[in-house]
């Protein structure tokens, strides 16, 4: 049922994305540290936690309504309308992010430093959502988006390493990033614009209207997630201080390096699910479920040899002065197993079969259920309460759509 040459085509390519997207920040972590100084890079996380908020906002839930739509359709009039429809929306959200952030700036008692590195992570923020992912997701193309993401990361951690040189080059290091990220956005439009000779269509305020309220849809669940991403840095750093975020930043970009495998998979599986699952549901859902049982063995194997390998992964990749992120390691390396099964029964199985609703209400009640966590569990366990709180979060959501899946007869009973 699956096309597994151009599953393994997609997988393999967006594994090579990922880790030019994830090898950037590692190779540069334990250099920005002793460079930037833990106050400094505290500012520049905490200022990526705020901007990620507006991230989502711009991105609604395209990635997976425009993906599926794009997947599905071949003539050059109907990608070019909608292709232009989608960035005009991303670029109303955008224009709405800068002026709700700025009204917001002006009013906090922050430093000119921190209100500058926000300012160009809100800036990197939109460049980033821009880029057309659900395109190359929904065409299977994303080997050329390696193609032109990676070259890119290789300039950027070249500069990085040539212009960042002491705790004074924090606004150089966001320039740095926000020159990447543009460039990317802009080489992906002209590669898009010139292959699939897509013209600059004004859609009618009637189709933006229709494909915003599609993708609003997804984002009321998608959308949730940012309340158990970006707010785990940003309550964090609120309630103890940039050191802490330090510490939990560097046990958890590893964690997601770690997950990344998962992600891939999900993205590469969701295309042919969305087209499959129209023509034999029964079939293709058996075999996401068969991915799902292999990929959780798997998974759980990685994540014992993690637990047991903490401390030299944490000492090699971060360093002495990250001793405390081994405890916080420690209980994130088990969410890639939570992440494999929410991804499989929610995104391949419920978003595909029209569960939009339910699965959105799952998301929603992970994402206040991360909150109210945070906020009682930081206080009582500093750093290792957000570990604990993004552990049982996942949990919760994975249980909740396997209950759910199972109830309706949908997948075998729990």
């Amino acid at each position: 049922m699956f096309n597994y040459r151009i599953l393994f085509r997609s997988f393999t390519s967006l594994s090579f994305l990922q880790i030019a997207n994830y090898l950037v920040p590692l190779i540069t972590f334990p250099y920005l540290l002793r460079t930037l100084g833990p106050k400094n890079y505290g500012v520049v996380i905490f200022s990526g936690a705020i901007a990620s908020y507006f991230a989502y906002f711009i991105d609604l839930g395209f990635n997976y309504s425009a993906n599926q739509k794009i997947a599905l359709i071949n003539d050059s009039s109907s990608i070019s309308k909608l292709f232009t429809s989608v960035q005009i929306i991303k670029l109303i959200c955008s224009i709405l992010s800068l002026f709700v952030i700025s009204i917001i700036l002006v009013f906090l008692k922050i430093s000119q430093l921190q209100f500058t590195v926000i300012l160009y992570a809100i800036f990197i923020a939109i460049c980033n959502s821009l880029y057309p992912t659900w395109f190359f997701l929904g065409k299977e193309l994303s080997h050329f988006s390696a193609l032109i993401i990676a070259p890119v990361r290789i300039l950027s951690l070249v500069l990085i390493f040539s212009f960042v040189i002491d705790n004074n080059s924090v606004v150089v290091l966001m320039q740095i990033y926000s020159i990447s990220s543009l460039m990317i956005f802009l080489l992906s439009i002209i590669f898009l614009i010139r292959r699939f000779r897509i013209k600059i269509i004004i859609p009618s305020l009637s189709i933006i209207k229709s494909e915003y309220l599609e993708s609003l849809k997804i984002f009321k669940g998608i959308g949730a997630i940012s309340l158990y991403t970006a707010s785990n840095n940003f309550l964090l750093g609120i309630l103890t201080n940039n050191t802490m975020v330090g510490i939990f930043n560097a046990a958890d970009k590893i964690r997601i390096a770690f997950q990344s495998g998962v992600t891939i998979f999900g993205q590469s599986l969701f295309p042919q699910a969305a087209r499959n699952i129209k023509e034999d549901k029964d079939k293709v859902i058996n075999e996401l479920t068969r991915f799902m049982f292999i990929g959780t063995a798997v998974i759980l194997i990685f994540s014992i040899l993690a637990y047991f390998l903490s401390s030299e992964i944490i000492l090699l990749i971060a360093g002495e002065n990250y001793l405390p992120s081994i405890k916080v390691f420690r209980i994130l390396c088990y969410i890639p197993f939570s992440v494999i099964v929410s991804n499989i029964l929610g995104i391949q199985i419920m978003l595909n079969l029209g569960l939009t609703r339910e699965f959105n209400i799952i998301i929603w009640c992970g994402g206040i259920l991360n909150i109210l966590m945070l906020i009682i569990l930081i206080p009582l366990f500093s750093v290792l309460g957000v570990a604990y709180s993004v552990l049982l979060t996942e949990s919760f959501i994975s249980l909740s759509m396997l209950i759910i899946l199972s109830k309706r007869g949908i997948i075998g009973n729990v």
